[in-house]
């Protein structure tokens, strides 16, 4: 028998008492990566099924091997967040919220959630936040010690965790007769898999500090010009409920950033990117590509 599963795939000679290894196969789904500048440089990402990984890019022998990958913070899930010079501190995300730092010169790593509670199996209308299941955690381009976080709001620590504040409203549609039990009414997806209204994605300017922009898995776009303190909301005309699957904001253009959208959970398997060159402005919000 074989059996295949979102690790990869086993296989049994002897009707199940013992089955083959999953590490001898070179299948992964990363839901998101994220390079250093050291040299060589390092790749980092959340593995479906497994751990978040630290990769080499290269090595001096015949090529890359398993020995050249390491177990990085957060789960299977994770956005990877670190200072991009001297990454020592790595921060990575988990479902349901889940946050942990990671230190890579001693090996110790310790929980850092914005909100330590236990939600697995609740109905998300009845969190407090909800929580993508690949909630955005990113270092700041301006000062990698500034982390970002988001559930259906955006946090910001300054202190490696310890503190955590809130800087956004809520940005998504809140849709509660969509925030119910994951997979009922047979099985109950209790890990925040099917978590709904939530913020998918979120990025920050490389040329503009306090410029960020917000996308959520039900289709809203918002972006914020001053760090937070107030949020316009910028989703392109037409735009269906869809997942905001990734955001770009250019180094180069200040006001221009691309959008990247999706609504294959609705059968629509059309083309949607977004551009923006004026911070996504009433009037000429955006061009579809």
């Amino acid at each position: 028998m074989i059996l295949g599963d979102d690790g990869g795939g086993e296989i049994t000679y002897n009707g199940g008492k013992t089955w083959s290894s999953l590490n001898n196969q070179p299948t992964a789904q990363f839901y998101r990566v994220n390079v250093d500048q050291q040299f060589p440089y390092k790749v980092y990402g959340g593995k479906q099924d497994n751990t978040s990984v630290i990769i080499s890019s290269r090595n001096n022998g015949i090529g890359l091997t398993d020995k050249d990958w390491s177990v990085g913070p957060g789960c299977e899930s994770a956005f990877v967040a670190f200072d991009p010079k001297n990454p020592v501190l790595l921060y990575g995300g988990c479902y349901q919220g889940g946050i942990s730092v990671l230190n890579t010169v001693d090996g110790h790593s310790k929980e850092i959630t914005q909100y330590p509670a236990n939600i697995l199996a609740l109905q998300p209308k009845n969190m407090k936040y909800r929580y993508n299941w690949n909630a955005p955690l990113i270092a700041s381009p301006h000062d990698p010690k500034v982390i970002y976080h988001a559930a259906q709001v955006v946090f910001k620590t300054m202190d490696g965790g310890l503190t955590w504040s809130k800087i956004s409203t809520d940005l998504t549609r809140n849709d509660t007769l969509k925030q119910d039990l994951g997979g009922a009414p047979i099985t109950n997806e209790g890990a925040g898999g099917e978590n709904y209204n939530t913020i998918s994605y979120l990025i920050e300017s490389t040329l503009e500090k306090g410029v960020m922009y917000a996308g959520s898995d039900c289709g809203l776009v918002h972006v914020t010009r001053d760090g937070g303190n107030s949020w316009q909301a910028i989703t392109p005309q037409g735009l269906e409920e869809c997942l905001i699957n990734s955001i770009d904001v250019s180094p180069h253009a200040a006001g221009t950033a691309y959008i990247a959208a999706t609504r294959y959970k609705f059968n629509d398997f059309s083309n949607m990117c977004f551009k923006t060159t004026d911070y996504g402005k009433p009037g000429q919000r955006s061009i579809r590509a």
